[in-house]
């Protein structure tokens, strides 16, 4: 890992040429990407209901509902 910063560092021309090209690169992917003002966004959400007649909620959770 070293070596590889002395050689970055003793070659600046070629290193501000690689930074500048990859700026570019980035600019140009950041403008080029398409975007929506409202994406569709899917959720996967699954409800699952229980019911007993005549339990109250505690009552419901504590003796069907497994977690």
């Amino acid at each position: 890992m070293h070596s590889l910063w002395i050689f970055f560092l003793k070659r600046r021309p070629f290193t501000y040429m690689v930074i500048f090209t990859l700026t570019l690169v980035g600019l140009y992917s950041l403008v080029s990407i398409s975007k929506e003002s409202a994406p569709e966004v899917v959720v996967p959400i699954g409800v699952v209901t229980t019911t007993l007649r005549g339990a109250s909620a505690e009552d419901t959770e504590k003796l069907i509902t497994n977690k």
